[in-house]
C-alpha cells in the first residue's frame, strides 16, 4: 500500500493488517472505510495504488478543503489515490429529494451530478496550495445508465478522475456514479477554475 494519510498524518505502510490476520486487498480496505460494496468500481491498477499517496478523508476533513456546507454539501467520506483519482460517498435521504416526486421520492440526476461535482472539487483541492479554492464552472454530458429509478435512502458511490490540468488553474474531471451495486450514471468534462479564497468567500468566513 502507498502512503496513507488520515486526519492530517501520513505514514509509509506496506499493507494494513487485517483483523482476520491476513493482508487485505485495496478494494477490501476501501469497502471497510466506506461501509458499502465497491463491486462495480474500477480502481486504479494495484501497481499504481502501491506507489501512490492515499488520503482517507472524513466529513470534518472535507470542510477544510471546500467552501460548500450542509445542506448543499452532500459528501460524507472520500479517498484520494494519487493526485488524479478520487472515490467518495454521498448519503441521499428522502428529504433531499422532496418534490421529486410527490409521494414517491426518486433521486434526481441533478442531485447525482451535484455530488459528483463535489467529489471532483475535493480532488482538485488536494492538488492546490493553501489560500485557493476550486469552483465548478461547467460540465459536459450527464446521462443515466439504468432504466430503474434510484430511490432514497441510498448511498451513492462516486468515482472522479482528473483527465486534464492547465497550469494549475483549470482542471477537468470525469465522474461515474454507482448505487445498489451497479453503475447508474456518468458526468463528463466537469471544469473547475482555481480562485483565491478571498475572491469567493468574504474575509472572516
Amino acid at each position: 500500500m502507498g502512503t496513507l494519510l488520515q486526519g492530517g498524518v501520513s505514514a509509509r505502510m506496506p499493507a494494513l493488517p487485517s483483523r482476520l490476520g491476513r493482508s487485505k486487498q485495496p478494494k477490501e480496505l476501501l469497502e471497510e472505510f466506506f461501509g458499502v460494496s465497491l463491486r462495480t468500481v474500477s480502481l486504479p491498477p494495484d501497481e499504481l495504488i502501491s506507489k501512490s499517496e492515499i488520503k482517507f478523508l472524513t466529513w470534518e476533513n472535507l470542510q477544510e478543503l471546500v467552501i460548500e456546507r450542509p445542506p448543499f454539501l452532500l459528501l460524507e467520506r472520500t479517498v484520494s489515490i494519487g493526485d488524479a483519482y478520487m472515490l467518495a460517498t454521498a448519503a441521499i435521504t428522502p428529504e433531499r429529494c422532496l418534490g421529486h416526486f410527490p409521494g414517491h421520492p426518486v433521486v434526481p440526476l441533478i442531485r447525482m451530478c451535484e455530488a459528483t461535482a463535489q467529489a471532483g472539487m475535493v480532488l482538485v483541492a488536494l492538488n492546490m496550495g493553501r489560500g485557493f479554492v476550486p469552483v465548478a464552472m461547467a460540465s459536459g454530458e450527464s446521462r443515466t445508465l439504468t432504466k430503474k429509478f434510484t430511490e432514497p435512502p441510498v448511498t451513492l458511490v462516486i468515482e472522479a478522475r482528473k483527465v486534464r490540468e492547465r497550469r494549475g488553474v483549470l482542471y477537468v474531471v470525469d465522474g461515474k456514479i454507482h448505487a445498489n451495486g451497479e453503475e447508474i450514471a456518468v458526468l463528463s468534462g466537469i471544469k473547475y477554475m482555481v480562485l483565491p479564497r478571498e475572491y469567493v468567500v468574504p474575509t472572516g468566513n
